[in-house]
């Protein structure tokens, strides 16, 4: 399952090849829990938030509101796309894809053609998997500048092999330091004057509240690898790294 959503995202805007039933089934079944889960979320924080007042409970709902969207709509070209490439592996015109334009009854007659099984017909039609993706080890050197800096911060977001330079690190604590800083004044700005003219907080400062949350979550991971590789250019073995980061 987990091989077949890689493959959906990897995939993203190759119209090329083709894409088992299998593939095709496993990705869209991962893709409705998601879509399941942000509405569910939606609907359930709408139905206990204040029907009058805005909370935190509502700030809630319409913050899995805007991550249900946002994922359709990130979504949408990759399930195109695999489609097409399904579509192609049943031996069906691509053309049929624009049967989502028809509601409701055209995505259904979409959805059922997909479960027609592999055509012998396009046997010589190569299919479609994911790339290899190789271990990013880095290793920054020569001039570093703010935008090199952040350029390695991003690539390594999930790589603990390599190092980084002193340099290329204060780059990136000092600019997401200064983010930080001012989305924090920013926001208790904005709670001041909602006490001051609402008497209370406005449902958008919470959403904004649960923003600056997921930001500091979003950047756990990335500050933890870059710590890493910093404290191995630094000299250190990986066991003093490992030492000094679970005291």
């Amino acid at each position: 399952m987990l091989q077949a959503y890689k493959k959906f995202w990897r995939g993203y805007g190759s119209f090329r090849e083709r894409t088992t039933r299998k593939d095709f089934w496993l990705a869209t079944f991962v893709q409705i829990i998601f879509l399941i889960f942000f509405y569910a979320g939606y609907q359930i924080f709408a139905h206990i938030g204040h029907p009058v007042l805005p909370n935190v409970l509502t700030a809630l709902s319409y913050f899995f509101l805007f991550l249900l969207w946002i994922y359709f709509l990130v979504t949408l070209i990759p399930f195109i796309s695999m489609t097409v490439r399904r579509l192609r592996d049943a031996g069906l015109a691509y053309g049929l894809i624009f049967l989502n334009f028809i509601p409701i009854l055209g995505s259904f007659a979409l959805l059922v053609l997909n479960l027609l099984p592999h055509s012998k017909d396009t046997a010589e039609i190569t299919e479609f998997t994911a790339p290899k993706r190789k271990n990013v080890v880095l290793d920054d050197k020569g001039k570093i500048g703010i935008l090199r800096a952040l350029k390695y911060y991003f690539r390594g977001y999930f790589s603990f092999s390599g190092r980084t330079s002193r340099r290329s690190f204060w780059w990136t604590q000092l600019v997401f330091a200064i983010f930080g800083i001012l989305f924090i004044i920013f926001f208790v700005m904005n709670k001041a004057l909602d006490q001051l003219i609402f008497g209370q907080i406005f449902v958008g400062t919470e959403v904004m509240e649960f923003i600056l949350v997921i930001y500091v979550i979003g950047l756990f991971f990335p500050q933890l690898t870059v710590h890493i590789r910093r404290l191995r250019d630094a000299g250190l073995t990986n066991f003093a790294i490992a030492t000094l980061l679970g005291a």
